[in-house]
């Protein structure tokens, strides 16, 4: 009555007796002459409405399988795309070696391995790395070479430098032996994952304008040599130290000591005459050593914009990062 649909052809063959009229009257909505062969038409109407049913029935068939298979495609792909792609940072630390800006990245079908730099502190010729891993206490070699470049691409599966079915444990026990000036120094590696394509929408992180990270940005060393120069003029020199005491509104007491042999700020924040927080920057390697006495979770070491808990999650790192420049700052600003 509104339009809207079309009866199937059993209820028009039963409306057709009730109402003693044509298929054709009843689809058209008015009576027809008698001169009308009213059986041809509805037999007629009958075979094409049918015949259009049964082709958009396959029409719909159709439709759902190709629906089907195209979902099939995306979960295919979902599967087989979703964590395929994990990049981890590689650094590390020793009382002699400095390693960062390492990377390894790890694919469905490679693996990319860059150990980064590697800088001596005592600036000695590095003369040869080993990168190996520790099973059962036992050295297993990846690679060597004669000098601080070192960069592996391997195949999963293939296994010539690394196992691919003891992945897991072996970025957790990777070390470099690194021989310089007729020495050998073991540096642990840290691998820490930096991105694994888990997510369906990325959102696109804002730069950061903390100090810290101006500084680390720049191409030359003119704000660092300006805020030591700044340093020299405003600190009282003693013993070695450029040495300056800030007290702020809390009744917290910082004394920073800038020591120049080593090209260091030592920060040190007491309550009530006891130590309760220490701050280390260190400029050559532009890294932030933080260690909280009350709070030993918190203590965490920044070098390359990444931030190592050095005990479990140090969650005011940026809290306790903007302090020390603040600190630093307003002590500099000071009358």
């Amino acid at each position: 009555e509104r339009g809207i649909t079309i009866p199937d052809p059993d209820t028009l063959l039963k409306l057709k007796e009730i109402f003693e009229v044509s298929i054709d009257e009843i689809l058209s909505g008015e009576s027809f002459d008698n001169n009308h062969d009213k059986n041809l038409n509805d037999n007629v109407t009958i075979h094409m409405y049918t015949k259009y049913r049964k082709s958009k029935k396959i029409l719909k068939v159709l439709v759902i399988i190709l629906l089907m298979f195209f979902l099939s495609f995306l979960i295919y792909f979902f599967v087989n795309s979703y964590r395929s792609i994990k990049v981890y940072t590689i650094y590390g630390t020793s009382d002699n070696i400095k390693i960062d800006n390492g990377v390894f990245v790890i694919t469905n079908d490679k693996m990319y391995f860059s150990i980064g730099n590697i800088v001596s502190k005592s600036e000695d010729k590095i003369d040869s790395i080993e990168l190996y891993y520790l099973l059962d206490n036992k050295k297993v070699t990846i690679a060597k070479q004669d000098d601080n470049f070192l960069t592996i691409i391997d195949y999963k599966g293939y296994d010539e430098y690394f196992d691919t079915q003891n992945l897991k444990f072996i970025l957790s026990n990777m070390y470099v032996e690194v021989t310089f000036d007729n020495k050998n120094e073991i540096v642990p590696l840290v691998l820490k994952k930096d991105f694994v394509n888990d997510k369906l929408f990325f959102k696109q992180k804002q730069k950061s304008s903390s100090i810290n990270d101006q500084i680390k940005e720049l191409n030359d060393n003119e704000m660092i040599d300006n805020l030591i120069i700044d340093i020299k003029n405003k600190f009282s020199f003693n013993d070695g130290s450029y040495i300056f005491e800030f007290d702020d509104e809390e009744s917290n007491k910082y004394t920073i000591y800038y020591i120049e042999s080593t090209n260091t700020i030592n920060m040190a924040k007491m309550k009530n005459e006891d130590i309760i927080e220490t701050w280390l920057l260190d400029f050559e390697f532009l890294s932030l050593q933080y260690n909280s006495l009350n709070n030993p979770k918190d203590s965490f070491i920044e070098s390359n914009n990444i931030i190592e808990c050095l005990k479990e999650k140090c969650t005011s790192s940026s809290e306790k990062e903007k302090e020390f420049w603040d600190v630093i700052h307003n002590a500099l600003n000071s009358n």
